[in-house]
């Protein structure tokens, strides 16, 4: 559900932020009589969006400090993070992405826009867990910021952009759980990929498994990549590892083979395209999904599903 606000009065935009982002305190800039804030807040199962503009410069001051990850997607305008050891600066194209209980204030100068992103924190150590092979032994605590320029920086750019526009308007994105839940695990994987391997193994402790972190992220690029013409090498490379060393992990950390993994991932895919475009013809959906063979891929499918592509395109015309 989307709540808007366009207000000159401090006090509004001080409570719409507190009610909509996390409890803050808002102070005017040295030498500011005038304030226009502009702002959209999003909110889905998964996480929360706050789209916002002002005019004058402001500081928000945490009134508590939220379990949250936060990235911030600068639009224009600067913004600087005071933390307890670091204070970090992004302006247009950059990024700062932080533990919202690492943040002590955020000061934003005049003809500021930026897009927030927020996730829980259960998500985020639930996800270090996942890599690792262990709970979290230290708690979130880190302040980063990244500039278009890197890959990461520009991945979070785009899915912010298409996760703002998937809640806006008809908001698409609220009537299909399995698409939030893929957005999700997308901003997961690429928060964590801007933390880092080291820094997210260091939050685990000192017997963190790599192997179980190179199987993770092997998992998260070939769900993003499901769709397109890769193997088994290619995850290889685009991780920095040896083709050995994936085939380790995998047969380690999930007692199988990686292609078996993406072979399933791509199953998936295609099932969800068939549920979502049923008229179309199983030969039209299948190449999408690098699937060439009909008569290979409804044994393959039914293996899996219990049932034939063009069964489940069936039920799913009614």
């Amino acid at each position: 559900m989307a709540h808007r606000i366009s207000t000159a009065d401090a006090e509004e935009a001080q409570n719409f932020i507190s009610a909509h982002l996390a409890p803050v305190k808002l102070q005017l800039g040295p030498g500011v009589q005038q304030l226009r804030f502009d702002a959209t807040a999003l909110r889905s199962s998964e996480f929360q969006l706050l789209d916002s503009s002002v005019s004058a410069g402001v500081s928000l001051v945490p009134q508590a400090a939220p379990d949250t990850v936060i990235v911030r997607l600068g639009m224009s305008g600067v913004m600087r993070a005071e933390g307890a050891r670091l204070t970090e600066h992004a302006g247009p194209n950059e990024l700062l992405l932080y533990a919202a209980r690492s943040g002590k204030r955020l000061i934003f100068d005049s003809d500021h826009h930026d897009l927030a992103l927020v996730l829980p924190g259960e998500e985020v150590r639930h996800r270090v867990q996942d890599l690792t092979g262990q709970a979290m032994a230290l708690p979130l605590d880190f302040m980063i910021r990244l500039d278009d320029g890197k890959p990461v920086a520009a991945a979070l750019f785009c899915l912010g952009t298409a996760i703002r526009a998937g809640l806006s308007g008809s908001a698409p994105l609220l009537h299909s759980p399995i698409g939030l839940r893929r957005y999700r695990d997308a901003l997961v994987g690429l928060m964590l990929a801007a933390i880092g391997m080291d820094r997210i193994a260091s939050l685990a402790g000192p017997v963190a498994s790599l192997a179980a972190i190179d199987v993770a992220r092997a998992e998260d690029y070939m769900r993003l990549n499901a769709g397109n013409a890769i193997g088994v090498s290619d995850v290889a490379e685009a991780l920095g590892i040896s083709m050995r060393s994936l085939q380790y992990g995998f047969r380690k950390h999930r007692q199988t083979h990686p292609l078996a993994v993406l072979q399933r991932m791509r199953l998936e895919g295609l099932r969800e395209d068939i549920l979502a475009n049923p008229s179309r013809s199983i030969a039209d959906v299948a190449p999408r999904w690098g699937f060439t063979h009909l008569g290979r891929l409804s044994k393959q499918y039914q293996e899996a599903f219990g049932e034939r592509p063009s069964v489940t395109a069936r039920r799913a015309r009614g």
